[in-house]
């Protein structure tokens, strides 16, 4: 597939985080069972079927979310700046009724279960008690399978947006284009994207490209490319493959022992970036306790900050890595 750019579409190629866009990925990860998020799957599963919510809800995504890969794309318009779930919630609730019109007959031609058409015989009852019914599942998966990991999942996605804006700033944007996703092959007309078709035509022309970094589009990526809405590529970010690695808290390694305990664990978070706000929180300690690790740290020269908006950033440096090293290859062998 061809995702056409001219240059006023690179004139305007921006970086959003999308909590949103996660959660409808992260259905299709555990519909796919993709084995990269099996840990998260397994357990995101085994607390749904205690949940006496989850089989109506999950008809619900199973109708608008495919195995095959296809997804409503009324239920992802493009956002433009970062935003919330609310605000996304709230963004896709007041679209136009009408644009369903095509979603849903591609979804009732490959509908994957009975359910669906239950489902989506429902919706075309009542669209707007349809897309309330929909948003609302959308919203109870974040609650109950996304959000508790959004926290390291956000710093990832922060890390990677932060390494693109460098390789712009060395080698331009095309540098950045063509190391993008493997999938992705930077040609003069814009953006070849294997695997991929585009059945409802061009997106628009001259407005931009937003690209959307989602740990749970792994290993592929995800397409928007219709009008009215905006073209958006959402794919995955660098590191994922460490997302779900387990640490080693342990008091007594020996990294616990050269800088103390809560000194050693501030280093181990830190192989994605966080504030000061979010570490003290992952750390269970104070703001200023944690504050003031990052700031030995940092002088140290084991992490290093920059900004991102209003928010400040810490991630570890090549000599962090060096000095947690030991610690992440003794989990290995285990």
């Amino acid at each position: 597939m061809l995702l056409p750019l001219t240059p006023a579409d690179l004139s305007r190629v921006r970086f959003v985080v999308s909590p949103w866009w996660e959660t409808v990925a992260a259905v299709g990860a555990i519909i796919r069972e993709t084995p990269l998020h099996r840990s998260w799957a397994r357990r995101t599963l085994r607390a749904m079927r205690e949940d006496a919510a989850a089989p109506a809800q999950w008809d619900q995504l199973r109708a608008f979310i495919l195995r095959s890969g296809l997804i409503a794309d009324t239920l992802t318009p493009a956002a433009e700046t970062d935003e919330t779930i609310a605000v996304a919630r709230a963004r896709v609730a007041e679209q136009d009724l009408a644009l369903w019109t095509d979603d849903l007959v591609m979804l009732r031609e490959r509908a994957e279960r009975p359910a669906s058409i239950a489902v989506l015989d429902a919706f075309e009852a009542d669209p707007a008690a349809g897309v309330r019914r929909i948003l609302d599942a959308l919203e109870w998966f974040w609650t109950a399978a996304v959000q508790p990991a959004w926290g390291r999942i956000h710093a990832l996605q922060i890390a990677d947006i932060e390494h693109r804006t460098r390789l712009i700033s060395h080698g331009g944007l095309d540098e950045m284009l063509r190391t993008l996703h493997p999938q992705v092959t930077r040609t003069d007309e814009g953006l070849d994207i294997a695997g991929k078709c585009c059945e409802l035509g061009n997106g628009l022309r001259g407005q931009g490209l937003i690209l959307v970094p989602c740990v749970f589009a792994w290993p592929g990526t995800l397409v928007l490319n219709r009008p009215p809405f905006m073209p958006t590529l959402t794919y995955a970010p660098r590191g994922v493959g460490a997302l779900w690695e387990r640490r080693d808290d342990s008091e007594e390694s020996a990294l616990s022992q050269l800088m103390g305990a809560t000194r050693a664990n501030v280093l181990r978070q830190l192989d994605v970036p966080m504030t000061t706000t979010h570490l003290a929180a992952q750390l269970t300690v104070a703001p200023a306790t944690a504050s003031e690790h990052l700031r030995v740290l940092t002088g140290a020269g084991l992490l290093r900050s920059f900004r991102r908006g209003r928010e400040v950033y810490y991630q570890r440096t090549a000599l962090g890595d060096g000095v947690a090293a030991p610690e992440v290859l003794s989990l290995s062998a285990h």
